[in-house]
């Protein structure tokens, strides 16, 4: 419920767009080698594109899939230790399912696949408990669980510290049936050693490819350095990720800052799936038999060992983060770390509630609050997405009404776009090449967005006119010059800017980024007024022409010097029951209208946006200088245009 609600408005985000893009550009088997470092996620890349195709709504119910049939397989796992704690293992793996600190299941192309990596894994651990609990078959059950390990760990190594668990959970299991503590020892060796092998062979393969991937392990480099500093700095660093993944992300499900900045439909449909989900929780919980008087739960038992094993996950979970430098935050994009730690934060919050072994509705009722507080965390954590999807759309509709056509090897310049949270350059460059180039059949990539600032453009050279341009995107290649790019400018609110230095050198509150790289911009040579892009149809339907249509119409025509195309389209704006977003915006209908000579309109519109904005008083004065002809006396007076 907490993530399927939205769906219908939720897109893409982060990598997802380029994974998306790859797959139209070069098909499903496209990915087969997209990762040197991490083989097997090509393959279950391409299998999986080749299912779910290239729509959002399909990603999306996927993601939903495998993070459900991870807890389902954490359930079976805590089911095999624990035979007789049934409704712990029940709720654990529930909060499992809702655990908060990890924030980016929208994102769900990327995730996706995570979720059935972290399947992978936790099914590895089961069907060994399975192995041992049986003593029939235990080579097959062996090498199966070893092959599933293996499938997590060349997909990625975000599960490769959990790895490190299996010892203890073979010996909880083995201790169940009591015997001597050597023997005990001797027997969780003799399991292990198999995983131990395949784990230190991976982790050595993986260590000779660090230099060529884009996180190198530096945990040496920083122990060689300073070693008691820097294993005090590791120590510090663990025990604050552990504190935050058990109870700062809990903590955090209670707030309520999203929801109450929206509208009654909104805050309704929160407030009935959080509901919902409390009666499911509990009708659930009643109906697999955990809560009547036949409960096979032991009230006590089971409890230290479920301690121990979150504790060790804890402390253990985040190895591949740590030793890579990576911060672990509660904030995106870093709470993907706390991917794994979910598994040791979700067995601390069963232990918790296993101490209320002996008020079963107790344990269940605090369990179903937890759950639904994470839920409605999950919900308005969902309604940021859905706003930065309409806010993407917006941008790139706006961008297809500015810029019919594009010039091959262009590139795109912009600063941060910090309305945008979810997305990077890289993630942008992937639409902007589908609207663009929508049938490319090659490597050879037509246009580039990059940021620029501190920061970003990192594969940018300097950025003074003729120099030449090459960067990497995976497979593609990207081949330019700063002499052929676009400047555009977007910011919530406003239209979209497709900046020129001939019109937009006294732009009023332009980011310091973009001011730097204005005179780059060449709008006039790249933009083609007859090309005919549309948005992909994950975007969905066209949305509706407003004022920022006809201002991004007005403002190609400018481009073009038609100003009588500029003053028809003003007549229509103009009579639309929407008005200009920035003073700025009334510039080009202002031009359109003195080329026209309908100096009074022009005037009216000048004296508007100067009383919006004084601002913008010296682009008027650009304005009155290029349409000097015909320019009625006194004007220039009327707006201190002198000097």
């Amino acid at each position: 419920m907490s993530f399927g609600v939205l769906i219908p408005w939720l897109g893409f985000y982060w990598d997802d767009w380029p994974l998306a893009w790859f797959t139209q550009v070069l098909g499903p088997q496209g990915f087969v080698g997209y990762a040197p470092y991490r083989p097997f996620s090509g393959v279950l890349y391409a299998i999986s594109t080749a299912i779910v195709g290239k729509m959002p709504f399909g990603w999306q119910l996927y993601g939903i899939l495998w993070r459900w049939l991870a807890a389902v397989s954490l359930w079976w796992l805590l089911r095999l230790v624990w035979p007789k704690r049934e409704r712990v293992a029940l709720l654990t793996a529930l909060l499992f399912l809702a655990y908060p600190g990890f924030s980016q299941q929208s994102i769900a192309l990327i995730y996706s696949l995570y979720f059935l990596y972290y399947t992978f894994f936790l099914l590895s651990l089961a069907v060994m408990v399975w192995g041992l609990r049986s003593g029939q078959r235990r080579m097959l059950w062996t090498m199966l669980s070893l092959a599933l390990a293996a499938g997590a760990m060349f997909s990625t190594e975000y599960f490769y510290g959990l790895e490190l668990l299996r010892p203890l959970i073979i010996w909880i299991v083995l201790a169940g049936g009591g015997g001597d503590w050597r023997e005990k020892s001797r027997e969780v060796v003799r399991n292990w050693w198999p995983y131990l092998l395949l784990l230190v062979g991976v982790f050595a393969w993986r260590f000779s490819l660090a230099s060529e991937e884009t996180y190198a392990v530096t945990v040496f480099e920083v122990l060689a350095a300073d070693p008691l500093g820097g294993a005090g700095g590791y120590v510090v660093t663990i025990l604050t990720n552990a504190w935050e993944a058990v109870a700062l992300a809990w903590a955090r499900v209670f707030e309520l800052n999203v929801l109450t900045k929206q509208g009654p439909l909104t805050k309704g449909l929160h407030w009935g799936v959080v509901v919902a989900s409390a009666i499911a929780v509990t009708a659930f919980t009643y109906l697999r038999g955990t809560l009547g008087n036949n409960s096979k739960d032991e009230n006590e038992g089971g409890s230290n060992d479920m301690l121990l094993l979150g504790i060790a996950a804890l402390l253990v979970g985040g190895l591949s983060f740590w030793a890579a430098g990576l911060p672990l935050r509660l904030v995106y994009p870093w709470d993907r770390g706390f991917l794994p730690m979910a598994f040791g934060a979700s067995l601390m919050a069963g232990w918790l509630l296993s101490l209320l072994g002996r008020w079963r509705w107790a344990q269940v009722g605090v369990g179903t609050l937890l759950v639904m507080a994470a839920i409605s965390f999950h919900f308005q954590t969902g309604i940021t997405y859905r706003q930065a999807w309409e806010l993407q759309k917006d941008m790139f509709q706006q961008l297809v009404w500015r810029v019919p056509g594009l010039e091959s090897n262009t590139v795109v310049l912009t600063a941060e776009l910090e309305n945008l949270v979810y997305y990077t350059d890289d993630s942008l460059t992937a639409p902007l090449n589908w609207i663009y180039a929508p049938d490319l059949a090659s490597t050879e990539m037509p246009y580039m967005l990059n940021f620029v600032g501190p920061g970003w453009g990192g594969g940018l050279p300097e950025l003074e006119p003729d120099n030449a341009i090459q960067q990497a995107y995976r497979q593609f290649i990207f081949r330019g010059s700063t002499s052929q790019a676009l400047v555009m400018h977007y910011r919530k609110g406003q239209c979209l800017r497709v900046l020129d230095p001939l019109y937009d050198a006294h732009l009023p509150r332009l980011p310091e980024e973009i001011e730097g790289i204005l005179t780059l911009s060449a709008p006039a040579e790249v933009v083609r007024a007859e090309g005919g892009a549309a948005l992909p149809e994950q975007f969905g339907s066209e949305l509706p022409k407003g004022w920022c249509y006809y201002f991004q119409q007005a403002d190609l025509a400018r481009q073009q010097g038609d100003w009588v195309q500029v003053a028809v389209l003003g007549d229509i704006a103009f009579e639309l029951d929407e008005s200009p977003n920035h003073a700025s915006e009334y510039l080009p209908f202002i031009e359109g209208y003195a080329g026209v000579g309908e100096w009074q309109t022009a005037l009216e519109l000048a004296e508007k946006a100067t009383e919006i904005n004084p601002a913008v008083e010296r682009m008027i004065c650009d304005v009155w200088e290029r349409q000097a002809n015909g320019m009625p006396g006194g004007v220039l007076e009327k707006f201190e245009c002198g000097g």
